[in-house]
């Protein structure tokens, strides 16, 4: 008795299977991309807020030492970066926009930050300073806008 030969291969039904999971696969990889993308712009944001508030707030910090007390809430101070930031960036209490430039084109802006600081004086040697910076030069600033906030605490020592 002669056996039959098993065929060989895969069916046509085998075949649009697999190529439907590896189809389903490559759809979800896709489905990753945007979210990493916004992912990365978020941490870039809250990086560039982050310093931002570090260069603020360690202006105001030094010129606690230097300028009277009373009039601590009205001083401007400049940042320290200002080969990064606009020439000339100063931020002081209220709120305002700072940009910073490409060190190589200054026509080019980098990243723009918009803020809002309030001080105030929750004891007679004791400031308050809380500072919301937005991301982006333009847009909203109420709620539902992305927001960061920091807050410090300035003590005055002696006069």
């Amino acid at each position: 008795m002669k056996r039959r030969a098993q065929p060989q291969g895969f069916t046509l039904i085998e075949v649009a299977l697999a190529m439907l999971v590896i189809g389903v696969g490559i759809v979800a990889v896709f489905g990753l991309f945007p979210a990493g993308l916004d992912a990365s712009r978020r941490t870039a944001d809250e990086t560039s807020a982050a310093m931002f508030a570090e260069e603020v707030f360690g202006g105001f910090r030094a010129k606690a030492q230097v300028v009277p007390w009373q009039s601590f809430n009205n001083i401007r101070v400049p940042i320290a970066s200002s080969d990064l930031w606009a020439a000339a960036a100063t931020v002081g209490s209220g709120s305002g926009t700072v940009v910073w430039r490409n060190p190589a084109d200054t026509n080019l802006v980098e990243r723009a930050l918009r803020y809002e600081l309030a001080i105030s004086n929750p004891s007679p040697v004791l400031k308050a300073l809380s500072l919301k910076v937005y991301p982006g030069e333009f847009g909203p600033t109420g709620s539902g806008a992305e927001v960061y906030e920091f807050y410090t605490e300035i003590f005055r020592r002696g006069p």
